[in-house]
């Protein structure tokens, strides 16, 4: 199979570009962990709460009932969970990037199954809590991800395997 340079030019840029997006997301995550570990849950329960009954919020209905029932729910065990949760998430996410990125060929199979992973995952929230718009779009970069990993390890692969002369 040839690869016309053009292609692997884009691909390649397409790979850095959706890698960039995941690393972001994995660092917003790990922001977000460590932000919910260091604010203490009383101020944060205050802080939902007070979202959800001024004029911060633009949309008075359901914006509103939704951020008021988070504060009333978001226990400090809740919160523990998500901020474990975002921690975990995003040191996968920001690890797998850096590996990907510095091109570990030999982690792309692993990146490629704990990316199909978190797919299954988010799909699974997709059906189960209606999260379709930010997990949909998860998946979807996700999903990217994954193909151009996969076009790229074949790629080396390929360079691998070529006999030299």
């Amino acid at each position: 199979m040839h690869d016309h340079p053009i292609s692997q030019t884009w691909l390649d840029r397409w790979f850095k570009i959706v890698l960039v997006f995941k690393g972001i997301d994995g660092a917003l995550e790990l922001i977000g962990g460590l932000a919910l570990l260091l604010v203490p849950s009383a101020s944060l329960h205050a802080w939902i709460i007070t979202i959800g009954q001024n004029d911060l919020v633009v949309d008075h209905d359901w914006l509103t009932h939704a951020v008021t029932s988070l504060g009333h729910s978001f226990t400090p065990g809740i919160q523990m969970y998500t901020a474990a949760y975002l921690l975990l998430h995003g040191v996968i996410k920001v690890g797998l990037v850096i590996a990907l990125l510095s091109r570990k060929y030999a982690l792309y199979p692993a990146a490629i199954v704990v990316l199909i992973l978190f797919m299954l995952y988010q799909i699974y929230r997709i059906f189960t809590e209606g999260h379709w718009v930010f997990d949909g779009l998860l998946t979807v970069i996700d999903g990217l991800v994954v193909w151009l990993t996969i076009i790229e390890y074949r790629r080396h692969q390929a360079k691998v395997e070529l006999p030299t002369s």
